[in-house]
């Protein structure tokens, strides 16, 4: 009887393990697909030459999920220099709620936050400016 008992529970535990894993996988899935979208939305307008850095972040190990990325820019690039070449290239404040600028890219709508750095340059933070993304998971596939 014990060992009916242990080997349900070890079951039960290794199933909740197997839903978790595949949750959290999914979870990175959608958060590389995100990033590549971040990616590709500000490839225009921040030249390669220009960032430093492009770190790829989710929250895929925490209750609210999503994803972003911090671009470290040259201390070439002043603030002003980076508004301007977001908004020459399409992006505005309108509308802008959890970011300084947005621009739709397909059926998305991509925001960024403009900050002087802890470092010399500037940083950029990129992600979604919509609500696909949200405590209850991901709804825009």
């Amino acid at each position: 009887m014990l060992a009916g008992v242990v080997f349900l529970l070890a079951g039960i535990n290794g199933c909740m393990s197997e839903g978790v894993d595949n949750e959290a996988k999914l979870c990175l899935d959608r958060a590389n697909r995100e990033n590549a979208l971040f990616r590709h939305a500000i490839s225009t307008v921040l030249p390669a030459d220009q960032v430093l850095s492009i770190d790829e972040l989710n929250g895929c190990d925490s209750a609210n999920n999503g994803a972003w990325l911090q671009v470290r820019l040259t201390p070439k690039l002043g603030e002003q220099d980076v508004w301007k070449r977001f908004q020459q290239a399409g992006w505005s404040a309108d509308g802008a709620v959890d970011s300084d600028l947005r621009k739709q890219v397909g059926r998305r709508i991509i925001g960024v936050l403009i900050a002087a750095g802890r470092e010399p340059g500037m940083t950029v933070e990129v992600t979604a400016d919509d609500a696909c993304w949200g405590d209850d998971g991901y709804s825009c596939d």
